[in-house]
């Protein structure tokens, strides 16, 4: 079996390594047709000598590499991510949604709510999980309760900055470390520290280091950090609703559910969650998800 995999390059390349890795009796070729002319001359070759193709997004407008896909007859997969669903829906309420990619392929989410969205544009869809985490040691417990969040530095509302900073002001005594960010026009509360861009070691330590994390975005996918953070035995504050997760209802203030938070980890002697650290380690274990995936495509 031969697949091709294209789509937002970052999970595409990811996805594409995973299933070889385990799978090495097939081949899993990860295209870059966005950003490539080498990688579309070799999905026009390949496509026809393949089976199946993977799209790491859910397409609604007109795609040169999905048109070739349909000429071809192959088998088409799209795994929606965060925005695309509602991106599609936008372009239903418009007249401008692209149907015949969404009728021919086969599609896959990993969140219920996106399953739920990619439902109103009247196509099935099933959950399939491709994220995975690795092993971790949990903190024993914490030195000082800090609360950790990632915040990209152009997108600072999206990902509920405002929030945030209004909730480090209410509750002046706790730490609040934001990622992502390096620099902020505005004067930032005292306990407030900007960490800016690291790589993923630093990412995790401060995981280990945080007794809460906050994912307080306007629209999401299934966030690896906020599974990151659950395996770290973090408390995790949410805007969408998972096991395990406090969701920040719209409209609520995110000093109540945070208070609320503290108090878990304060009755459990400032220590991590080690038993939910432990069941999403297990749960979302690399070769159980990517075997399942492959078992998926298999059945394709």
């Amino acid at each position: 079996m031969r697949v091709l995999i294209n789509g937002l390059p970052l999970f595409s390349q990811r996805l594409a390594k995973d299933l070889q890795e385990i799978d090495g009796s097939n081949s899993y070729i990860f295209l870059d047709t966005y950003n490539s002319t080498l990688d579309r001359l070799k999905f026009l070759f390949l496509t026809p000598i393949s089976d199946l193709v993977i799209s790491m997004n859910g397409v609604t407008d007109e795609s040169g590499s999905l048109n070739w896909v349909l000429r071809c007859k192959k088998k088409l997969v799209m795994q929606w991510m965060g925005t695309d669903a509602k991106i599609a829906l936008e372009r239903m309420q418009s007249n401008s949604l692209n149907r015949k990619y969404l009728e021919y392929a086969t599609h896959y989410a990993d969140a219920p709510w996106l399953i739920q969205e990619v439902q109103q544009l009247g196509v099935p869809i099933s959950l399939l999980h491709f994220k995975h985490l690795n092993a971790v040691q949990v903190a024993p417990s914490y030195e000082q309760i800090r609360v950790m969040s990632y915040v990209p530095q152009k997108r600072q509302d999206f990902y509920g900055l405002p929030k945030i900073l209004q909730a480090a002001k209410e509750l002046p005594d706790i730490n609040f470390d934001i990622y992502g960010m390096s620099e902020f026009d505005g004067q930032l509360p005292s306990n407030v520290v900007l960490k800016g861009w690291t790589d993923e070691e630093s990412f995790a330590k401060g995981l280990s280091d945080s007794a809460i994390f906050l994912r307080l975005t306007e629209h999401d996918g299934f966030s690896i950090s906020v599974l990151e953070a659950l395996s770290h035995g973090c408390e995790v504050i949410w805007t969408y609703p998972l096991e395990d997760v406090h969701l920040l209802q719209q409209g609520q203030e995110l000093k109540e559910v945070l208070v609320d938070c503290l108090d878990i980890v304060f009755k459990r002697a400032n220590k991590p969650n080690r038993e939910v650290a432990l069941r999403i380690q297990t749960a979302f274990e690399k070769k159980k998800i990517i075997a399942n995936y492959i078992e998926h495509l298999k059945g394709l």
